[in-house]
């Protein structure tokens, strides 16, 4: 695994602040939301990668490009999750907020969350 994907990866709080700041003025901008998360990720991004890509889970996602958004938008597989799980709740949460998980990557485009690595990409995703 190249260590190169990891060299922009710094712990940047004044960045985060500043985009709180702005998220908290005008929350429709939800592209503050991702680069609060990517200044503040830092280096925990790298061991946590890490860590899931020796996982059996995190090895089977990304040896077959198992993409978690294409589930994300699909409402009808969401609303059929048990009532109890993280899944029916965000189900309920972008039914009653009217987004979508496209809408959030959008977003995180927006904010410049552009990862080239594409194992990383999908781990982020």
């Amino acid at each position: 695994m190249p260590e190169d994907r990891f060299k922009e990866m710094k712990f940047r709080p004044i960045e985060a602040f500043k985009a709180v700041r702005r998220v908290i003025a005008d929350p429709e901008q939800t592209d503050q939301v991702f680069r609060v998360l990517q200044s503040l990720s830092g280096p925990s991004i790298k061991r946590n990668f890490k860590r899931f890509a020796r996982s059996g889970v995190g090895q089977e996602i990304l040896k077959n490009k198992i993409d978690l958004e294409e589930k994300l938008n699909d409402r009808d597989y969401l609303k059929g999750l048990s009532k109890a799980s993280l899944g029916f709740a965000y189900y309920q949460f972008i039914e009653k907020e009217q987004i979508s998980a496209d809408g959030l990557n959008a977003a995180s485009q927006l904010a410049g969350y552009r990862i080239t690595d594409a194992d990383l990409d999908l781990f982020i995703r």
